[in-house]
């Protein structure tokens, strides 16, 4: 069966399934990437920004707002078409490309699913509960730290996972009473 597989031309199940987890790992370097690097990059007060920078900033700034809910299609065409047009540059094949670019989009489809969770949802999954609780660290603890939203795997490869831990004046000085009442 498999050698008919292959003469024929057509993908096996196995190199659909690496095909579409590759997808979903580089839309989790994309998203990493770009979080970090595009939309958390300082604006300029004159001149040209990055597309998404001063909306995303200003996401951070209102977090619940649903003015910008989803990622404009002027920003996540261009990037679809990009990365098609590489991947298929890369494998030579329509087929594959298309495998890929389905993990791309499962990938984006997951984050938009999580970044509504995170802000408006009411998911009690413990599941979803994780991520929303990442994510949510990212905007109201370190928003330098935690950049993807769908996985932590990019975030503890480039040592961006880990909270500082903050120190609480007023927290210090009650603890100090404590052990000096001793």
């Amino acid at each position: 069966m498999n050698a008919a597989v292959w003469m024929s031309g057509a993908p096996s199940l196995p190199s659909i399934a690496a095909n579409i987890a590759l997808g979903l790992l580089t839309w989790g370097l994309y998203e990493y990437a770009t979080h970090r690097w595009v939309l958390h990059r300082e604006p300029r007060e004159n001149g040209f920004n990055l597309p998404g920078n001063l909306t995303h900033l200003t996401h951070h700034e209102h977090p619940q707002s649903l003015e910008r809910l989803n990622v404009q299609l002027s920003e996540s065409v261009p990037v679809c078409v990009v990365y098609c047009l590489i991947a298929w540059a890369v494998t030579g094949s329509w087929k594959s490309m298309t495998h890929l670019y389905t993990g791309l989009i499962a990938g984006y489809f997951f984050y938009e699913y999580l970044d509504f969770q995170a802000h408006h949802g009411l998911s009690r999954s413990r599941f979803i509960g994780y991520f929303r609780k990442y994510h949510l660290l990212h905007h109201h603890y370190d928003a330098k730290v935690r950049y993807g939203v769908t996985s932590p795997l990019f975030d503890l490869i480039f040592g961006t996972y880990h909270l500082k831990e903050r120190t609480n004046p007023q927290r210090r000085t009650q603890q100090r009473r404590v052990v000096s009442a001793r």
